[in-house]
């Protein structure tokens, strides 16, 4: 389990949260060919001054960004979590190809007195698309805070 030690945005009660997110069996999976792009454990974090804690991790992957959405799509909707109207998957133009990528897609959990949300994001917009089209990136990611996660509509679940 991630430190949650040092980490300005997380005070009680967000403390507990972390600590309840980073028991989410979700965080252990990875499709096949996806290789974790950092060494160690997941790192929590703050998204800016939102106060809304994230653990999330980088992937490279070979193969078909849809195979990927269509396992942790698996994976999430069997353990509860349940997409939600952002979540709805629209294709975007990889950068620099005729290629339709997912966009991001968000999923929502209530993780007993607060709702999180999971996000799988694929990298089709950097520049590193263009220069290097044979890396492909997707992070996973679980937000959450007392107001809930960092998708727009998390309370709209489906």
């Amino acid at each position: 389990m991630a430190s949650v030690t040092g980490l300005s945005c997380i005070e009680d009660p967000t403390e507990l949260m972390m600590e309840r997110v980073l028991r989410e069996p979700i965080l252990d999976m990875a499709p096949a060919g996806a290789t974790p792009q950092s060494a160690g454990s997941m790192e929590p974090a703050c998204l800016d001054d939102d106060i809304i804690g994230e653990v999330q991790r980088p992937y490279s992957f070979h193969g078909s960004p849809r195979d990927v959405l269509a396992f942790y799509t698996a994976k999430a909707t069997a353990d509860g979590w349940r997409m939600t109207r952002d979540g709805l998957g629209k294709l975007n133009p990889r950068a620099g190809s005729d290629e339709l990528w997912p966009s991001d897609t968000c999923f929502a959990k209530d993780l007993g007195g607060f709702v999180a949300d999971l996000q799988i994001a694929f990298d089709y917009w950097s520049p590193k698309v263009t220069s290097r089209p044979e890396v492909q990136t997707y992070w996973r990611s679980i937000t959450f805070s007392t107001t809930g996660g960092d998708c727009a509509n998390n309370i709209n679940l489906y």
